[in-house]
């Protein structure tokens, strides 16, 4: 393919914009920590029948909130890789009834693998069911999902309360932890729906964990537009210094040719003269030689 000379004069500049694309977009900007891009961590529905399509509570959670010794662990040391999102939704039947979902990431698996230990120690500390009044009716692991483990409990009637259920469910997919709540006083929420819930979010985990991150990139409008118009001046720049450059040169090249015909001019002036001057002098020693030779002086 061969280029015009106007397409040879595109390369450049066209050069120029491609490189101000790949610095603007790998050195021209900043990162902050979005604990909102978690929100694409949790499911957007159980999928259950017996609960509403819209949760009642969608929000960050920040490491003061929680009382684990991982997750604070986690924030002191690398706070903009540590974060946590729950999402919570009613029953249709009953208010009291609910099921949420909350999910943890910390900066690495081990960060992980801890918090689940300390979840489920959590909820099986016979000191804590004991002053909550509830007790552990069963443990058991969830099928298709590696490593969850589930922790079921009754809680007694109190003055305050009344008799209710509990189950609980966590599991980690990389440096994720994800922990699957249900709360029932009439029974209508059960263990099949919180492994059903448990099953879907570990999917999602598994396809959106290994790409995330906390860090949202950031921009400043002013910045970038600055940026944007020094790029696009250069590459005008660029295209139009060739033509520049080649009419500086014809405009040089004139300049010398002009300053040799003169100096030509000049020099063929001089010889001019000098031939004029000249031609008298000449013409009176020819006159003077023949007068001088008419005479005979023997």
């Amino acid at each position: 393919m061969i280029l015009t000379a106007r397409g040879k004069r595109c390369i450049t500049p066209a050069a120029v914009i491609i490189l101000a694309a790949i610095g603007y977009w790998f050195g021209f900007q900043g990162t902050r920590s979005d604990p909102q891009r978690l929100s694409a961590l949790i499911i957007e529905h159980p999928g259950s029948a017996g609960l509403k399509v819209r949760p009642v509570s969608s929000r960050a959670i920040s490491p003061s909130e929680t009382t684990w010794r991982a997750v604070q662990r986690a924030a002191a040391i690398q706070p903009d890789q540590t974060g946590g999102y729950s999402r919570t939704w009613e029953s249709t039947k009953s208010s009291s009834d609910s099921m949420s979902v909350l999910v943890e990431v910390l900066p690495t698996t081990w960060d992980a693998k801890l918090l689940r230990k300390q979840v489920l120690a959590e909820y099986s500390n016979a000191k804590t069911l004991k002053k909550e009044q509830a007790t552990v009716t069963s443990r058991f692991a969830v099928a298709a999902v590696p490593g969850a483990q589930g922790v079921a409990y009754q809680v007694a009637a109190s003055s305050s309360t009344s008799a209710g259920k509990g189950t609980v469910i966590a599991f980690e997919v990389g440096r994720a932890v994800a922990m699957a709540y249900v709360e029932t006083s009439t029974g209508a929420l059960g263990t099949l729906d919180i492994d059903a819930v448990a099953r879907t979010e570990y999917a999602l985990l598994k396809d959106r964990e290994p790409s995330f991150s906390l860090a949202a990139l950031t921009r400043s409008a002013l910045a970038s537009t600055i940026y944007g118009l020094v790029a696009v001046g250069l590459a005008v720049m660029a295209y139009l210094a060739p033509g520049l450059v080649r009419r500086r040169r014809a405009r040089q090249a004139a300049k010398q040719a002009a300053l040799l015909r003169r100096e030509y001019r000049a020099r063929g002036s001089k010889v001019l003269r000098r031939r004029q001057l000249s031609v008298p002098q000449q013409s009176g020693r020819r006159r003077g030689g023949r007068a001088l030779g008419g005479r005979r002086w023997w």
